[in-house]
This record gives structure tokens, sequence and C-alpha cells, in this order.
């Protein structure tokens, strides 16, 4: 008793202000750094793996624009390769299905606050006065009358209802919906992102893989011709077998690297079919094709850490679902109240079956329904406290997302400065490696030094020939991997277009009666046409 006088005069209040319980979002106040950690410097803009020396001015480049950074790299093939992954990538496909099912359940919770109204009928025969009672719906039941017959035999007609929002159950439903709505949208925004990332990456080391492939393949030209000079002057007299057998050792160690480098430029290409969603053999001769490996740019702007807030998905992501959960307190509040309804039927009953006099009226019934649970044993007050731990966890989830984005900020803009410190380091070891095997084999050809020294500057320039190819991809994906983590590529597409508007239940279920096979399931090709394909196309 104690509990119920004191929760109607708050109903009461709640009435007359029409009030939405539960807290009201507002966006969390978060410290930011006023910059980045990390600095980022100006990388050489020429190709010493061609042998040419560097070049102290390098081409001026324009900012990068982030919505579209994958141009920055100027390469057609990966602009078309980028292009038809968006279009094809079944892990995109099924984030933008998610954000359709999200879309379509906010139509629910719209609907839901809306009147609904139904048809109903029934019929029977039994001992009692009313042989419909329990097969038809309820108000229609209200409505029915037993003076003057013996039996009701037959009832039919339409009954509706609308539960009067009073204390915001439903607002804060539809609010929370939403949100899970946007969760969507900022997921198919992140699975975009990645994908860019991964097809750039994958594109990236199939370049760089056939650069090595094709470094390997010269050095085993050259460790042959060698070995063929060190066999014929082995010969005529002029050395001895040893210098044959280094040789040949040489010729075997290099050979050696070549097959695992074709295997790993084969396991490229086929990842780069995958995230486009064909078969390997499907790109094999578009992806055998040998190219150079892209520049990137001189600068990135990287703008503030502030700016991650609204460009990063997956930070948007994570206030999404903390606004949700937060919607989500007043849902569960909301069951300390009363639930006011408006139900009302009409229709007409009638006495048959065998029963006479026949005879048919109308009928009808209209009024209010509360429900309020007032003992539940702390029920509805744990739901509510789970809620406030869950609106917590995604407060703390969304300032962890937040510092883990300034530090993947952070970490790729050192790794890129790292990598063009070492790639310019590595351009001058290898024009000093062409200069020590030229000099080395001038000296053995006058008799100023063995073989095993022409040998030796022969594997180090192979070395560090192959350590500049790694070096220059992993430039190319450091700089990838500070557009990611800066956000960037989601907003050069379009969002999904929104899904049709939904019909009420009779026209769907005359439509679904005479289109009975147009189902999801269908499964179609997604290159068959526009029309049946991909829900968007954009070219990069």
């Amino acid at each position: 008793m104690r509990l119920t006088r004191s929760l109607i005069p708050a109903a009461c209040v709640a009435i007359l202000a029409g009030c939405t319980v539960g807290p009201d979002y507002k966006s969390p106040q978060v410290k930011m750094p006023s910059s980045f950690d990390a600095t980022t410097a100006t990388l050489p803009t020429t190709r010493p793996i061609a042998f040419a020396p560097p070049s102290t001015q390098p081409t001026p480049t324009p900012p990068v624009d982030l919505a579209r950074w994958w141009q920055s790299l100027n390469d057609p093939e990966l602009n078309s390769l980028l292009s038809r992954a968006v279009a094809a990538n079944l892990d995109l496909q099924i984030a933008i299905d998610r954000l359709q099912e999200a879309r379509e359940a906010e139509a629910v919770e719209q609907g839901s606050s809306l009147p609904s109204a139904e048809f109903s009928g029934a019929a029977g025969r039994g001992s009692g006065t009313n042989s419909t009672k329990g097969r038809i719906s309820g108000p229609l039941n209200a409505g029915t009358n037993t003076t003057g017959l013996r039996e009701i035999t037959q009832v039919i007609g339409f009954d509706a209802s609308w539960e009067l929002d009073l204390f915001g159950h439903l607002r804060r439903e539809a609010e929370a919906v939403r949100a899970d709505t946007a969760v969507a949208s900022h997921f198919r925004d992140q699975v975009l992102v990645t994908l860019l990332a991964d097809v750039a990456r994958s594109y990236i080391e199939v370049r760089s893989l056939q650069l090595r492939v094709d470094v390997a393949l010269q050095t085993i030209d050259v460790a042959r011709k060698t070995a063929d000079i060190a066999a014929v002057k082995y010969q005529r007299g002029m050395v001895n077998e040893l210098d044959v057998v280094l040789a040949n050792r040489q010729l075997a160690t290099v050979q050696s690297r070549l097959a695992p480098l074709q295997a790993q430029l084969t396991e490229a290409q086929r990842r780069v079919a995958v995230l486009l969603g064909e078969y390997p053999e499907e790109l094999r001769t578009e992806l055998t094709a040998v190219g150079s490996l892209p520049n990137p740019p001189a600068e990135i702007k990287t703008g503030l850490p502030g700016d991650l807030l609204r460009r990063r998905p997956d930070i948007r992501e994570a206030e999404s679902q903390l606004i949700a959960a937060n919607a989500r307190i007043g849902v569960a509040t909301s069951y300390l109240y009363p639930q006011l309804l408006l139900t009302g039927g009409g229709g007409v009953q009638g006495q048959g079956l065998g029963r006479s006099p026949v005879n048919w009226m109308d009928i009808w019934s209209v009024g209010p329904a509360v429900r309020w649970q007032l003992l539940d044993f702390g029920i509805v007050d744990s739901l509510i406290q789970a809620q406030d731990y869950r609106t917590r966890e995604m407060l703390l989830n969304y300032r962890r997302t937040i510092i883990t984005a300034v530090q993947e900020v952070d970490n790729s803009l050192t790794n890129y400065d790292a990598e063009r410190s070492r790639l310019a380091d590595l351009s001058r070891a290898v024009d000093a490696g062409k200069q020590a095997l030229d000099l080395a084999g001038k000296r053995y050809d006058r008799g100023l030094t063995d073989f095993l020294n022409v040998l030796d500057a022969q594997r180090q320039l192979f070395d560090l020939q192959d350590q500049y190819a790694v070096s220059e991809d992993e430039t190319v994906t450091q700089f990838i991997a500070v557009c990611k983590a800066l956000g960037g590529g989601w907003e050069g597409f379009p969002p999904p277009p929104n899904p049709r508007v939904p019909r009420p239940a009779i026209v769907a279920a005359v439509a679904d009666a005479l289109a009975p096979s147009n189902r999801p399931m269908d499964v179609r090709d997604s290159k068959a046409s526009d029309s049946e394909g991909a829900p968007y196309r954009s070219s990069p």
C-alpha cells in the first residue's frame, strides 16, 4: 500500500505533463589532445630500385583528399579494383543488408506507435450461450449480447487498439531503434573503410612481390653468368676449382629464394580476387601483368584529433550504441508506470447453425484499458539497473574507442615516417652496393682481390635490392594505414538507398500472393546488371 500511495501521485503528475521518463541523451565530454603525437616528413618521390640516383627536389603533390585518398596514388588499376570491390564485396553487402534490416525494424517501431486494426470472425456450436467466446478478439467479444438468444454461434467484425504513450515508452523505444539504425549505418561505413584499405594493401603487395620476383630473376641471371665465366676460366686454368664451387653455391642460393616469392605473389593475387567477390582465376590474367608500385604523396594533412569524432565510423558507431543504451533506460523505467490503451470493436453477431430463430444484430464496444504492474518483487527495478550498467559499459567503450583511434593514428604516422626514412637510406645503400660490385669485379679482373669478394658484393646488392622493394611496399602500406586510421574513404561513396515504403498488411498479402517467388533467397549474380546487382555502384 505504501508503494501504491507513492506511485499514484507520481503517475498523475506524469500524465498531466505527458512526460517521457528516462534520461535525455547528452553527448559525453571527452578530453582530446590538442594535436597528434607523431608528425610526418617529406618522402623522396623517385624510384632508386630502377637504379637511378634519388632526386634532391621532390615533385610537388597536392594534399591528400581523405574521402578519396586512393586517387592520390595515381594508379588506374587500383582505382578499378576498388570500384569493383565496393560493388561486389560480400562482407560489404552483408553490412548493407544489416543496415536495411535495421531500417525495416525502425519502420516496425514507428508503426507500433500508431493505431492498429484487424479483422476477426468465428463460428461454433456448443452447450454454452456464446460459442464464439475465446475464438474472437476481446473488443468484439465485449460487444456480444445474448439477450433474447439461446446461443451466439457466429461473430464477425473489426477491432482496433491504440496505446497512448503517456510516459514515453514508445518514444524511447523509437529513439533506441533509430540509434540501432545509426549503429548499422556506421558499421557499414567501417566495413567500407576496411575494405578499401585491404584491397589497396593486397594490390600493393602484389606489385611489391612482382618487383621482388623481377629482382630475383635478374640476380639469378647475373649469378648464372658469373658461374659460367668461372667455369670457363677454370677450364682454361686461369682460376682454381674453388671459384667454380663458390659461384655455383651463389647461384643455387639465389635460385632458392624465387619459388617462395612466386608462391607469396600467387597468394596475394588470390586475396585480391576474394576481396572483389571473385574466384582467383577470374582475375589471374589481369593481376599477372606486371606494374610498378604507386608513389605515395609527400604530405598528409591529418587535421586535429577532435576531427576523428566526426570522421571515424567506429567512433560514431560506439556513440550510437551509447545513445541506444541510454534510450532503453527510459524504456525500462516506463514499466514503473501505467500503460493506457484505447480499444474498440464493431461488427455483427448471429444465431444459427441449427439454432432458431436465425438472428443477426450489430455489436460494438469501445473504451480505455489500463495496465499497471504494482507487485513484481523488484523485476522492473533490476531491469532499470541492468540497463544503467549497460549504458555505462557503452560509455566506457566509446571512450576506449576514441583513445584507441588516436593511438592508431599516432602509430601509423610514426611508422610511415620511419619507413620513408628507411627507404631513403636503402636508396643510398643500393647505389653504394652497385658501385661496390663494379669495383670488386674490376679488381678481380686485375688480380687484386679474390673471387669471394665479387660474390659477396653480388649477394649484398641482391639483399639490398630486395630490402628496398620490401620497404617500398611497406611505405605505401603505411600510407594506407594512415588514411584508414584517420577514417577516410566512406565519404567517397553514397549510402545505400532507403528501402521501399512499407505496405499495409492486406496490400502486402495481395502482392505476396501475386509474386510468391520474390524472396531474398532468390540469389542473383551481383554482376548481372546494375538494376539487379549491388545496392549501389560508384567509381573511385
